[in-house]
């Protein structure tokens, strides 16, 4: 026996709005004030948030700009082969790349830097490297003595900048009164300058901070920004999936079984 519906029913007649009421326009007037305070908050949280972008970008300039500079220590260097400990007629031949690599480099580096005097200590660990690459660009430097300026070590590159306070006792300033010594000495002499940090920009990480670079990460970010856009370029071109019909025995499955007595048969017309 087939489940009888109720009738709904018939519609009430409704009530024209009063918009000049009393109470209307209290309404009115109270949605307004809410439609001007949510303008008015929505407004000076976009300031606040430009405010505090501002705050970060120019702390992150103030801070960071100096990281694009780097200090360098002018060295009178003799590119002595016998220093080096190559021969240069096969420097000058077709494996002479290999033996300009192999040649030493630090050594050279010691007995620039010992010219310097108290000051010898300045020089980065790392600056042998400015002197190999001196050479292989023109073998023609074996022999002869070169003024090369190469990379300070991080202390006298931060004294440079400004970084420390020098007023504060040795202990808690970061840097020692003999890297304050050798920074004022070489100061005097002339023998220090501070400029752009190409280095900075065109090198590779590294264990030295006075030749770290960001090569690597740009590299590494520029790939993964090429691979997020390839995958969602091929992404919008995929055709769309479409669901196909479902079939009886799984729509027995997912469908309740219908009695004649039940009301779902009426809904779902289920025999």
């Amino acid at each position: 026996m087939a489940t009888v519906m109720p009738a709904e029913a018939a519609p009430q007649a409704r009530t024209p709005t009063d918009w000049q009421a009393p109470d209307m326009q209290r309404r009115i007037a109270a949605r307004y004030r809410a439609e001007r305070n949510f303008r008015f908050l929505g407004l000076a949280a976009l300031l606040l948030a430009g405010a505090f972008l501002v705050f970060l970008l120019g702390t992150i300039v103030r801070d960071g700009w100096s990281g694009f500079q780097r200090t360098e220590v002018q060295v009178s260097v003799t590119f002595d082969p016998a220093v080096l400990g190559v021969d240069p007629a096969a420097a000058r031949g077709p494996d002479g790349l290999t033996i300009l690599r192999r040649a030493d480099w630090v050594g050279l580096m010691l007995v620039s830097a010992n010219r310097l005097g108290p000051a010898a200590d300045a020089v980065s660990e790392a600056a042998w490297v400015r002197l190999r690459d001196a050479v292989i660009a023109d073998p023609a430097l074996l022999g002869q003595t070169r003024t090369i300026w190469v990379p300070a070590t991080s202390n006298i590159d931060l004294l440079a900048k400004g970084k420390f306070d020098l007023d504060a006792p040795a202990e808690s300033r970061g840097v020692s009164d003999e890297e304050v010594s050798d920074w004022r000495l070489l100061a005097q002499k002339g023998l220090i300058r501070t400029g752009l940090n190409t280095t900075f920009l065109m090198e590779a990480d590294s264990t030295d901070p006075e030749l770290a670079g960001i090569r690597g990460a740009a590299i590494g970010s520029l790939l993964t920004l090429l691979i997020t856009i390839s995958i969602a370029s091929i992404s919008r071109n995929m055709p769309p999936r479409t669901a196909g019909p479902i079939s009886s025995r799984f729509r027995s499955t997912i469908w309740p079984p219908c009695l004649p007595s039940s009301s779902a048969c009426s809904a779902w017309r289920c025999s």
